[in-house]
């Protein structure tokens, strides 16, 4: 594949991930993440309630206004708060979204959950798919305020839910997630905070319901390495020079920061900490180990969920040294992150961040190393495949190694092309465009492309960067690109299970602008 088609079919796969259809998604996620629990009384819909596909303005205000004529008739012979007015209300609000009345449509939902609580009580099950098409009329308005606070609902309804099985309510969490991370990547930069953490209480809870429930090994591999990403996003918000940062710390750390400079005299750390909170270096540095530290213990627990029963998680080396394997690559990769998103102060050579090496990461690579052999791959599959540098942190967790899927293109000698990502500009450090709901209506972020040359060293940073193009092709395009690559952390290519430089390193990156 030539490096042209890669770039404008890695374009196209951005710009799907950016731009799906989320109101038919929303739509979906009605039906399919509330299972059991139904939009009122859709099985008797009439036919007339909807258009055909091309009608005309003056057709679509007269079918409008007949939806409505019927609302209010019913309305007015039944009572605003009748239960027979759903039908009438559910047909009116499909339409409205049909043709972008978003507003409207959203208050004709309103009227229905109202109409729920007045009838079967404040927090029911029957609401549930009408919340969730409430998030989908509030993404393609921007309503990211409006959005958050319809996320909190939803979640007091799971709480109380008594008719839901546990995989119906671990479905609706994980839609749940979806949203929050849509906020995280176009919500308003002062609110990026609240989402990090409402991003991590909503895989707590899903973690904590799967437990319950004696989840599959898969299943709970994959709900631990959700709750381990919303640990790391917040430990790269820590160290990342925002407001984000502030907040970030003096929730976890229980700290407020004065704005006012100190008259006392400083004689110590402590002293200094006191006066300046989360400001403080050290304060960043202890914020941020703390919460790597939990995102390491939950990479950890892995290897004892893939460990068989009545059996120690130490033994899994023996009984299935490929899964072990890719255990200890994940944790080299956690303890790799840390140390090279560590603040690096003073620094007049080398990196902005981190340090020159690989450094304890190493021990963790060269071990799984040893396990890939052990399961019978061979030297040259491993090398071939680890020769190409990896973006992370990973974005799902894998029990097994496919060397017959290269992460990047090396058909051209001595060249290896990246695959195209996007990234948020001004978020957290590598805070990717990945795993979104998508939306029709919702126009496409705005932002700029730029591909670049680089290199990537052993620690796995980048350097020697050269921008080749950029769209638009200008100056400030040019420097948002080079600086949205710095702000990326890979795991280095690996030869032998010793991390090794790469360079003639390509790549294209969009930097996506929130809202």
């Amino acid at each position: 594949m030539s490096s042209t088609h890669a770039r404008d079919d890695a374009r196209l796969a951005v710009s799907k991930t950016i731009c799906a259809c989320c109101l038919a998604l929303g739509m979906w996620f009605s039906a399919g993440a509330a299972a059991s629990v139904d939009s009122p009384a859709a099985s008797d819909r009439t036919q007339n309630d909807s258009l055909p596909p091309g009608s005309s303005l003056a057709a679509q205000v007269e079918h409008l206004n007949i939806l409505r004529e019927r609302v209010a008739l019913l309305q007015s012979v039944q009572g605003q708060y009748d239960p027979g007015v759903l039908n009438a209300l559910n047909g009116l609000s499909e339409a409205l979204i049909s043709v972008g009345e978003l507003r409207e449509a959203n208050e004709v939902v309103e009227q229905q959950i109202q109409i729920l609580r007045v009838n079967d009580g404040l927090y029911t099950d029957g609401q549930i798919a009408l919340v969730h098409r409430q998030l989908s009329i509030m993404a393609a308005q921007q309503n990211w305020l409006g959005m958050q606070d319809r996320l909190t609902y939803l979640s007091w309804l799971l709480e109380r839910s008594n008719t839901l099985s546990d995989s119906e309510k671990i479905n609706n969490i994980k839609v749940m997630r979806d949203w929050t991370r849509l906020l995280l990547s176009r919500g308003p930069r002062q609110h990026e905070a609240a989402y990090l953490f409402q991003l991590r209480d909503i895989e707590e809870s899903a973690l904590a319901l799967a437990r319950e429930t004696a989840a599959e090994p898969a299943v709970m591999q994959t709900m631990i390495y959700d709750h381990a990403l919303a640990e790391l996003n917040i430990a790269l918000g820590i160290v990342d020079s925002s407001n984000t940062s502030r907040q970030l710390i003096n929730r976890t750390q229980g700290l407020q920061t004065s704005n006012l400079r100190p008259t006392e005299r400083l004689n110590s750390i402590q002293d200094i900490e006191a006066a300046y909170g989360a400001r403080t270096s050290t304060v960043v540095e202890r914020s941020h180990r703390s919460a790597m530290m939990r995102h390491y213990v939950l990479i950890k627990e892995l290897a004892s969920v893939s460990t068989p029963p009545n059996e120690e998680a130490e033994e899994l080396s023996s009984t299935d040294p490929e899964a072990a394997a890719m255990v200890q690559l994940y944790l080299g990769d956690s303890v790799l992150l840390r140390q090279q998103y560590e603040l690096r102060i003073g620094a007049i050579a080398g990196p902005d961040r981190g340090q020159n090496t690989t450094g304890s990461a190493s021990s963790y690579y060269a071990r799984a190393w040893e396990l890939f052999l052990q399961a019978g791959h061979s030297l040259d599959d491993l090398n071939a495949f680890f020769s190409c540098p990896v973006p992370l942190p990973m974005p799902s967790f894998s029990a097994r190694l496919d060397v017959r899927q290269p992460v990047c293109d090396q058909a051209t000698i001595n060249q290896v092309e990246m695959p195209a990502m996007a990234i948020v500009h001004n978020g957290i450090p590598g805070l990717r465009y990945e795993a979104l709901p998508g939306n029709s209506l919702m126009s496409e972020a705005a932002g700029i492309s730029a591909t670049l040359h680089f290199s990537i060293g052993v620690n796995g940073q980048t350097d020697r960067t050269r921008v080749i193009a950029a769209e638009p092709d200008s100056t400030a395009a040019r420097i948002r690109g080079r600086d949205g690559l710095q702000g990326l952390q890979f795991r280095p290519a690996l030869l032998d299970g010793k991390a090794v430089r790469t360079d003639n390193v390509t790549m294209t990156v969009y930097s996506l602008e929130p809202g």
